[in-house]
């Protein structure tokens, strides 16, 4: 409640819970409910959306899948809160895809300044531009109840959920604000089951001569690692650790410095192995992701996923076709 939005400070409104998946911070009364509306830029084409009026198009078009909803809900039973809701607040929230597919395109190790860098930029890009497009749908088609008299159409345009079918649709990329789990895996679909190997560490292998059956299999054996490949340069490992090897404290500083520019929350994940964390070493990471503002967190995954998903393929060579 200390970084939602200013209107809701100024109108009283309390935040009280969260959605499922963490990333929702929108308040919820006897009279309303609240609706989420989302969807996301894929962060690794930001230099080619970056100078266009891509997210000025995106707020713009996520106004109006409201204004969809509102009028085909309008009038039905049990629809009347959250219509309500829509109807008032009409918040919207934009938030990324691909972010650690970006960083590996560039070459960017996940925890490291530039990274940081970009991560400031991309953010603080999409606030400012939603923001505008939200002062101008104001100006075409007026203020919502809640924000008469701030110039805005939508209380909030900000929230990062976590992406994981999106990412597929969109190119395969990285989920959310997520790093890869593994460099080598099976993606168990609804209607597929296939290997995937992470395209920019294939790129290099192939470069290198070392596109093998042979190193494959030792990524999968190693549980989607390449930290034990000679043919990888120190500054190349660091591009491709996996979930796991990423410094946890890494990815609670990064959802920290972005989280200023999002006004609802963060769907953000931890991987920890309690084999080798502590408890109060866990508890220590919790407090330090609150005390840096950081909203909310949702799973805290153990390396047993990075660990089936090398079972699996080394269990099931037919996947590969």
């Amino acid at each position: 409640n200390e970084a939602k939005p200013q209107v809701y400070k100024d109108r009283g409104y309390e935040i009280n819970a969260s959605n499922l998946c963490t990333e929702i911070a929108l308040p919820a009364t006897p009279d309303e409910s609240f609706v989420c509306c989302l969807s996301s830029m894929n962060a690794l084409h930001y230099d080619e959306w970056k100078d266009t009026d891509a997210v000025e198009t995106l707020t713009r078009f996520l106004d109006a899948v409201m204004e969809e909803f509102i009028q085909e809900a309008k009038g039905t039973q049990f629809m009347e809160r959250p219509v309500r809701f829509a109807k008032r607040h009409r918040a919207i929230g934009i938030g990324v895809l691909g972010w650690h597919s970006y960083l590996q395109s560039e070459m960017i190790p996940f925890d490291s300044m530039e990274a940081m860098e970009k991560n400031e930029k991309i953010f603080s890009t999409i606030k400012e531009r939603s923001y505008e497009e939200s002062r101008r749908l104001a100006d075409e088609f007026g203020e919502p109840e809640v924000l008469e008299g701030y110039g805005r159409r939508n209380t909030t345009t900000m929230s990062v959920a976590p992406t994981k079918s999106s990412s597929v649709i969109l190119g395969q990329v990285s989920p959310s604000i997520e790093p890869l789990k593994s460099n080598y895996f099976v993606r168990d679909g609804a209607k597929l089951k296939s290997t995937q190997k992470n395209r920019f560490l294939e790129a290099i292998l192939k470069q290198r001569r070392k596109d093998e059956r042979e190193v494959w299999d030792s990524i999968a054996q190693k549980d989607g690692s390449v930290q034990h490949l000679d043919c990888l340069t120190d500054e190349e490992k660091d591009v491709f650790k996996t979930f796991a090897e990423i410094p946890q404290m890494a990815i609670i500083n990064q959802a920290a410095q972005r989280q200023k520019h999002i006004d609802q929350a963060q769907s953000l994940n931890i991987s920890i192995d309690p084999s080798e964390v502590s408890v109060k070493d866990i508890n220590q990471l919790y407090i330090e992701a609150w005390k840096k503002g950081v909203k909310s967190l949702y799973y805290q995954n153990s390396v047993n996923a990075a660990q089936k998903f090398s079972r699996d393929i080394l269990e099931c060579r037919a996947c590969e076709s």
